[in-house]
């Protein structure tokens, strides 16, 4: 802990300014007595309208927490197909289109890993699930064990977690692009998603697979082999899962909630009801509201450039809610591109890191900017030859 606090004032960063914070939910960040959420809310005490909000920005696998689907034997199962692929099976043509999409993540080497963080993708899972037929020949051909694919109930697991995980990369994506634009978008992703796994639920208590394709595929084969429908898939066994992901979006988004009526505020200033507006902002979100000038700028601008040229002078209890609203999930993307580039370039990094190290990494996963190689090679070929 002391370390963090080291670090934001190395950084010239005050707890005062902080206004969310983005942690996995392992006891180590969420924990209530020794976590590192309660101990970074307890320090920064912030003039802000509401308290420091925390909420997690990772869609993966952690999600699943539950007994009835083992995830991550399935993981470390394909984990180990990829192993002998990549060893044994390298030049095989069907495979091409998986193994450099491996490449592309995490390089040539195997790394355990960064092998395991690829495959809890919804992209990796489904492009290893089109392709579970060609890896059962070739794993028969080379010797290795084919076991996993005469288990019915692992199979369907397997489809199952495969559907699961791309709904998650769906929603992945729209919070991406959601939130470069302003935090109430990407929240209205999260609340339409929560309704979309109620719906999911009905429908597995139905039978009903229309949105689980790799499932359904798992199921429409098994049939055909003459497996009894009753028996080949149990619909309350992933009914579980439905709940259990349910839950841990409500942990992971609660601290939104609490501010959900601010956000509608400020992704909507113009329709929001003045009787639902806290007092501090009603007077400003008056003056706001009858200014045709900024209705016609808020109907032809995006919501960032719109509140990047409202007038401090003149909103400045909006604009300044406004930034610490917009700034929640950007701070969140860029923190979720510098754990990629670390996991997946780790393979690489042999000996301890450094500070120094880890901030040169860091400033190279976070940055915008492109080098210009060219000046660079042109540079370094001068001083070489004076």
């Amino acid at each position: 802990m002391a370390a963090i606090l080291e670090a934001l004032q190395t950084a010239g960063l005050s707890l005062q300014r902080m206004v969310g914070l983005t942690t996995t939910h392992t006891l180590r960040m969420i924990g209530e007595n020794s976590g590192l959420v309660s101990y970074m809310r307890e320090k920064a005490v912030s003039p802000n309208c509401w308290n420091v909000i925390h909420y997690s920005g990772f869609f993966h696998l952690e999600l699943l927490s539950s007994y009835d689907v083992d995830v991550n034997q399935i993981i470390n199962t394909i984990s180990e197909w990829i192993v002998v692929i990549k060893t044994r099976g390298i030049r095989r043509p069907e495979f091409q289109a998986l193994l450099s999409e491996s490449e592309s993540q995490h390089g040539e080497r195997v790394n355990g890993r960064c092998l395991n963080s690829w495959l809890r993708k919804g992209k990796t899972l489904k492009l290893v699930f089109s392709l579970r037929k060609e890896i059962e020949t070739f794993l028969a051909s080379v010797g290795s064990t084919t076991v996993h694919f005469s288990d019915k109930q692992w199979l369907c697991d397997f489809g199952f977690l495969v559907d699961i995980m791309d709904h998650l990369r769906e929603l992945s994506e729209e919070m991406r692009v959601s939130s470069r634009v302003f935090v109430a978008a990407a929240f209205d992703h999260v609340c339409n998603f929560e309704d979309k796994l109620t719906l999911l639920h009905a429908h597995l208590e139905e039978k009903n697979l229309t949105h689980f394709a790799a499932l359904r595929e798992v199921v429409d084969e098994l049939r055909q082999l003459g497996k009894d429908d009753q028996k080949i898939f149990d619909p309350d066994r992933y009914q579980v899962v439905i709940s259990s992901l349910q839950k841990e979006f409500e942990k992971h988004f609660k601290d939104l909630n609490f501010i959900k009526k601010d956000l509608e505020l400020f992704a909507n200033p113009f329709s929001f009801k003045l009787e639902y507006a806290p007092i501090s902002v009603k007077m400003e979100l008056t003056k706001l509201q009858i200014n045709s000038e900024l209705w016609d700028e808020y109907r032809t601008k995006t919501l960032g450039q719109f509140y990047a040229g409202l007038s401090e002078e003149s909103y400045p209890i909006i604009k300044g809610v406004a930034c610490k609203v917009a700034s929640l999930f950007d701070s969140n993307r860029i923190c979720e591109k510098a754990f990629s580039y670390l996991t997946r370039h780790q393979h690489a990094l042999c000996r301890p890191l450094e500070d120094e190290h880890l901030q040169a990494l860091f400033r190279i996963a976070t940055t915008e900017m492109e080098p210009n190689w060219d000046d660079l090679v042109r540079g370094g070929r001068n001083e070489a030859n004076p």
